[in-house]
């Protein structure tokens, strides 16, 4: 029986603004599948409450609670040229990744300026073209 091929996705907006969150991606804790292909590029992000970019594979029933699992693999994301100089609010986080271990590979990672918050200190297994 073959297996269907992975979703991909490449978000079109190219600002993000008012929002919670500015890019995202959420795998639940304790469960599989595949998260691949994903491109986030050339976005803008503008008052940003809560994080300007939150990568995590710890979701379990709100954002961080969760210890980071490696049963939703995050391969092959590209995010490149994404501007947000001042965009998170005070009391937020800025970049925050939170991966299990050997989980999120494959990934291009240039041209990110998102400041504004806080620098989250707890991240987790951080592939090593990103920063957190």
């Amino acid at each position: 029986m073959a297996s269907a091929p992975a979703a991909t996705a490449s978000p079109l907006a190219r600002t993000v603004k008012n929002s919670a969150n500015g890019i995202r991606i959420k795998a639940t804790q304790g469960e599989t599948g595949t998260i691949t292909g994903v491109t986030y590029k050339q976005i803008t992000l503008q008052a940003i409450s809560k994080y300007g970019i939150l990568i995590e594979q710890n979701y379990k029933g709100g954002d961080l609670k969760g210890s980071p699992t490696s049963g939703i693999p995050i391969t092959h994301l590209t995010v490149q040229n994404i501007a947000g100089s001042g965009a998170v609010s005070s009391s937020g986080y800025n970049v925050v990744i939170a991966c299990g271990s050997g989980a999120c590979s494959d990934w291009t990672w240039s041209g990110v300026d998102v400041t504004g918050g806080k620098t989250y200190g707890s991240c987790s297994n951080v592939p090593s073209v990103a920063s957190c």
